[in-house]
């Protein structure tokens, strides 16, 4: 029989605890969170606070763990931190560190022994085998190549064009962001399905550059234990009146929120991506492409964008945050979609 949990932590925020409980759980440390369930319905001083616990005997290593004062209040927007897990690419191992100072003790600094938030250099060291390198981020400089098909997308998310670039220079094609599209009207997300969506949008912006070949997705993450949830509201999963424009953060904030209510649940997941391609106002083919994974308890990963930190790949075993350009054209949801929609193409290209 276990001797009884003991706290060594309170919080007074649903996100600070479950990244404080995610970073012993990296470091091979059991615990559980107290008064969760009562803080989620509001009583949260009534209660005193979530608490941390942990087993006597790793106690003083957890406290080791949490060293630094934890913020008064971790606010998650567009401005906050990203707490994401780079891995060495030497050993594989998470445990690392930025070397060099950070720019401040600020929100998340605390974490920075196991969730590592960029400081002021990119340089970073494996404490298990001693590796360095530079962390660029993720940004890869594209080599020179000779145009041959130039396509518009749709989208003023700077990562899908970045996803669809990585697979069509491989045929001598460039994607482009389409021309003027932060002055036009917001075509509205508003229907039922992925397809629904990707033609709505196709069809709008395509019917503004005649003659040119327009292309627009949906996509979006479904979770089984969430009924499929988020689905076509994945960009908006944490919309409120609060906060009409959640950042990426928030809402893997409120992923791993919504799955610890279920700490039993399957955490099996698939990205979906559907492209429509259209011309001057004409849709003229839709496209599926669909990859499997797990969701990941913490974020993995510097790369990417949207869930990519938390979306694990089995067959790549990586995280798409963790993979580079051509590894997630490869494996993901939207590169599949792509290739199908070049597949399409191809045809077009040749008589050109």
């Amino acid at each position: 029989m276990k001797p009884p949990w003991v706290t060594i932590w309170r919080f007074t925020d649903i996100s600070e605890a479950l990244l404080a409980k995610g970073k012993l759980e990296l470091a091979g440390i059991e615990c559980v969170l107290a008064n969760e369930n009562m803080a989620r319905m509001g009583y949260i001083y009534a209660v005193g606070g979530i608490s941390l616990q942990v087993q006597p005997s790793a106690a003083d290593d957890a406290l080791k763990l949490l060293q630094e004062p934890i913020p008064g209040s971790l606010r998650v927007s567009a401005d906050s931190p990203h707490f994401m897990q780079p891995r060495c690419g030497q050993c594989g191992s998470l445990d690392v560190r930025n070397e060099g100072p950070s720019e401040t003790l600020s929100a998340g600094s605390w974490l920075s022994s196991a969730l590592n938030v960029r400081g002021k250099t990119n340089e970073w060291s494996c404490r298990k085998c001693g590796h360095h390198w530079l962390d660029d981020g993720g940004e890869q400089k594209p080599e020179p190549h000779e145009v041959l098909t130039q396509i518009f997308v749709a989208t003023t998310n700077p990562g899908k064009v970045k996803d669809f670039a990585a697979i069509a220079r491989l045929l001598n094609i460039d994607v482009v962001p389409f021309p003027k599209q932060e002055s036009m009207q917001e075509v509205t997300e508003d229907r039922e399905t992925f397809e629904a969506n990707a033609i709505k949008k196709a069809e709008a912006y395509s019917a503004h550059l005649p003659n040119e070949l327009v292309i627009a997705d949906d996509s979006g993450l479904e979770v089984t234990a969430l009924g499929r949830a988020p689905g076509v509201h994945s960009a908006r999963f944490a919309q409120s009146e609060a906060n009409p424009k959640p950042s990426d953060a928030d809402n893997n904030y409120k992923l791993i929120h919504q799955l610890s209510l279920h700490p039993d649940a399957d955490r099996a997941a698939r990205f979906v991506c559907v492209i429509a391609a259209a011309r001057d106002g004409h849709v003229l083919q839709t496209f599926r492409g669909e990859v499997w994974g797990e969701i990941l308890p913490t974020p993995i990963g510097r790369g990417g964008f949207g869930y990519d930190p938390l979306f694990f790949v089995p067959p790549a075993n990586k995280t798409f945050a963790e993979m580079n350009a051509e590894e997630k054209a490869q494996y993901s949801h939207r590169g599949k979609a792509f290739k199908l929609f070049l597949d399409w193409l191809q045809p077009e290209i040749d008589r050109g």
